[in-house]
């Protein structure tokens, strides 16, 4: 009988013992299920003004005893979804406070916070388009003065400037997919007209730079990214070591030897002779015999002293590609350097002088994703 005089709104300690906890059960025997929401709620609140992340998961496990209640009227259920929701948030949990908002609103569909909640963690989450339907709906279902329609009508704008946002990054993605297809379209045009072909690449190498493909000039003309391979020798014969260099923008009209002035200082001196340690994968006596000084004393290169190499078939052909799709055949990592000896055609030499549209359009050289030339002496042919 002593029992049932302890004042309801007394607060029995969180650590009491299992058996002080089944008489402190007593004291609510005659509680209605609303009266002990209202104490549990009570208790949850209290942590929730603690603020620390320890006292707002104990709200939250307050609030949670709160609805698993039997009994609850739906106006009192739809509180402590709120007062969980409210919890949820606070801990960074926007998908578990919209989904108790949004249950919260199930129960009292006129609870303007309800929908302010909700319409807040939808936004949180990147839910735009949810988050301004819950706002809107709750400025027309909120009770008449309601104080939250002012805080719906700020997420209904959040939401409204994301989306907006959202619509201009995707129309700018589709604007740049449809003038990069437009591109490709012109750019296959051109290529077809001028009856230039296009196979994989020879080097994996190639795939590693930015730039891979030609690019259309405002006046129509094309400009290329160039490889520049120089075969080398480190010691015999079979020990073969490949340099390089990468020419990002080479307008179709221009000839190699614009850029061999560049790449390829003299090695020679006034009087002819070759300079010490210039290349040092050579034998010095091979290279005077075979590289004859390809400069003049001005340091102009002089022409016929150096050799353009392309080889025939050293990639597939665009119509053996389409044969071998056709068959089921995956072309995404296929490299020309792994095709055989056998599969392989001779060396070709030009002048290096010719511009580059003219030496593309040959009838047996195979463009290996972008053009890619080998700079050797005159006369000489790599193994």
């Amino acid at each position: 009988g002593n029992l049932k005089k302890v004042a309801k709104d007394e607060q029995v300690p969180e650590d009491m013992s299992d058996s002080f906890a089944m008489l402190s059960h007593l004291v609510y025997d005659e509680d209605t299920p609303a009266e002990v929401s209202d104490q549990l709620r009570e208790k949850g609140n209290s942590q929730f003004k603690i603020g620390t992340k320890y006292s707002l998961k104990r709200a939250v496990e307050h609030y949670t005893k709160a609805l698993e209640l039997d009994d609850l009227e739906p106006e009192v259920k739809s509180l402590a979804y709120l007062n969980r929701a409210a919890a949820e948030m606070k801990l960074e949990n926007f998908g578990k406070a919209l989904a108790d908002a949004k249950m919260a609103i199930s129960l009292d569909s006129s609870n303007g916070k309800a929908y302010w909640r909700a319409a807040k963690a939808a936004n949180s989450v990147g839910r735009w388009q949810e988050a301004r339907d819950l706002a809107s709906s709750g400025i027309i279902l909120a009770r008449e003065g309601s104080a939250s329609i002012p805080l719906l009508k700020s997420e209904v704008e959040v939401a409204k400037k994301n989306l907006a946002r959202d619509l201009e990054k995707v129309a700018a993605v589709q604007k740049k997919e449809e003038e990069k297809d437009n591109r490709v379209k012109q750019l296959s045009k051109i290529l077809v007209e001028r009856g230039l072909q296009i196979g994989p690449p020879l080097f994996s190498q190639q795939l590693k730079y930015s730039t891979q493909e030609p690019k259309i000039n405002s006046d129509g003309s094309l400009s290329y990214p160039v490889l520049i391979v120089y075969p080398s020798y480190s010691g015999g014969d079979s020990d073969q070591v490949v340099q390089s260099d990468f020419i990002e923008d080479f307008h179709e009209m221009q000839a190699l030897s614009d850029f061999l002035q560049v790449m390829l200082p003299p090695p020679w001196d006034q009087s002819g002779e070759l300079l010490p340690g210039w290349c040092p994968f050579f034998p010095s006596d091979f290279l005077q015999v075979m590289l004859p000084p390809p400069w003049d004393q001005s340091g102009e290169l002089l022409p016929g002293r150096v050799d353009a190499l392309y080889r025939e078939k050293w990639t597939i052909s665009p119509r053996e590609m389409e044969e071998r799709i056709g068959l089921g055949e995956d072309l995404d990592e296929y490299l020309g350097s792994t095709r055989g000896r056998d599969e392989l055609g001779s060396w070709k030499s030009v002048s290096v002088d010719k511009p580059l549209f003219e030496i593309l359009a040959l009838a047996d050289y195979i463009t290996p994703k972008f053009p890619v030339f080998y700079i050797v002496p005159k006369g000489y042919r790599p193994p």
